[in-house]
């Protein structure tokens, strides 16, 4: 978005954030799918997968949950940018119900090495992925980090009724493929300047070693049983929750809407409140599980 979309999406000036969150689950390309490297103007492979070319930071594409291109590229600047309308008819009809979205992918989620085969130096996407880039956008996001390992991957990869409840509240990390079959929550706003990693943190630096909020063992699990799905979910709600309870704010690191610091900052008071006294709802409005 450019920095006047981003002041009136910020603001809900066309109440189109609650509508978006209960209908529909955008995909998040990164830079290394658009571009081939840091300052090239190559195409990459999301570029290249639709022939596109010319894109810059006010372009605007929109996909389907299952990935697919609905929108040619726009540009808010030329004053061809989405509109609401546009966006609220493809959120209702490409939302719909569970039945619909079972095409969902936990890998579209993953920050995972094994998607991106080009060296591109000291800024390639393997730091990107690293253990130290996973904490760092996580950190950005303003979310916990979830590493997933093991079977996990394969159990979860197209697991409807998982994604839809907690692909919004993480950010998401491929983990060893032989490991074992877990997921482990990390808080990567929370850190131990002199401890060291583990093996439950990862390879990251000595003075950004997370806390571990849990490891959550997936191994001769049937999450097709609806009651461990729901164990599985309460576990996961009170993580999200307890970081919520003491996410920082990051008014002070705005490098635009410098006037709106006290109202951001008041928003992210009110947020935590709500978490603690347990009334926050998960994002889409999903009532949090109690363990």
């Amino acid at each position: 978005m450019t920095f006047e979309e981003n002041r009136a999406f910020s603001a809900d000036a066309f109440q189109i954030v609650e509508p978006l969150s209960q209908h529909y689950v955008g995909v998040v390309l990164d830079y290394w799918q658009i571009f081939e490297g840091p300052g090239s103007t190559l195409p990459g492979p999301f570029l290249r997968k639709y022939k596109m070319q010319g894109i810059d930071t006010a372009g605007q594409v929109v996909l389907t949950p299952q990935g697919e291109l609905l929108s040619a590229h726009r540009s808010w600047k030329s004053g061809n940018g989405l509109k609401r309308q546009e966006l609220l008819d493809w959120a209702t009809e490409h939302g719909g119900p569970l039945a619909q979205r079972e095409q969902w992918r936990l890998s579209w989620l993953l920050i995972a090495e094994r998607y991106f085969q080009q060296d591109l130096g000291r800024n390639a996407p393997a730091a990107f992925c690293s253990a130290d880039g996973a904490l760092h956008h996580a950190r950005k996001m303003r979310r916990p980090l979830v590493r997933v390992e093991g079977a996990a991957l394969t159990q979860l990869e197209q697991h409807s009724v998982f994604l839809q409840r907690h692909a919004r509240q993480f950010w998401w990390q491929e983990g060893q493929v032989d490991g074992p079959s877990r997921l482990v929550v990390l808080n990567a706003s929370e850190v131990d300047a002199e401890g060291e990693p583990s093996e439950l943190t990862g390879r990251c630096s000595n003075n950004r070693v997370p806390t571990v909020m849990a490891t959550i063992d997936l191994a001769d699990v049937d999450l097709t049983d609806p009651e461990r799905m729901d164990q599985l979910s309460a576990q996961l709600d009170e993580c999200w929750r307890a970081y919520m309870g003491d996410r920082p704010t990051n008014a002070e690191n705005l490098t635009f809407a410098r006037d709106n610091i006290g109202r951001f900052k008041d928003i992210d008071s009110e947020i935590r409140r709500l978490a603690r006294d347990r009334q926050l709802l998960a994002p889409g409005g999903r009532a949090l599980f109690s363990r």
